[in-house]
């Protein structure tokens, strides 16, 4: 799939390691970036679904029409699919229970 990001922040932590750890902390930094190079190696969004690892769901009430997969324990990782285009776009990473 192609990947594409809600901000040049988000952006720049994937394409950066150290920009990732400094705005999550080390582990989620990590995993944030695995979980982009997953979904930019799946070829299609069912396919990425099937990872069981990143619990993909989708979300309710305000948050209809977007998607959540989980990053690092409550961390998860909040984007919207285009299946047409076969594109995902990353809006956010939050922790769930902080947000």
């Amino acid at each position: 799939m192609l990947v594409e990001f809600g901000s040049r922040a988000l952006e720049e932590r994937f394409r950066s390691s150290r920009e990732a750890a400094r705005a999550w902390g080390e582990p989620v930094g990590k995993k944030y970036i695995m979980r982009i190079r997953q979904a930019q190696a799946a070829t299609t969004f069912t396919e990425l679904q099937s990872l069981a690892a990143l619990r993909v769901h989708p979300l309710r009430g305000r948050r209809r029409g977007q998607w959540a997969a989980t990053i690092h324990g409550r961390w998860r990782l909040v984007f919207r699919v285009d299946e047409a285009s076969n594109v995902l776009i990353i809006e956010e990473v939050s922790n769930h229970h902080d947000d």
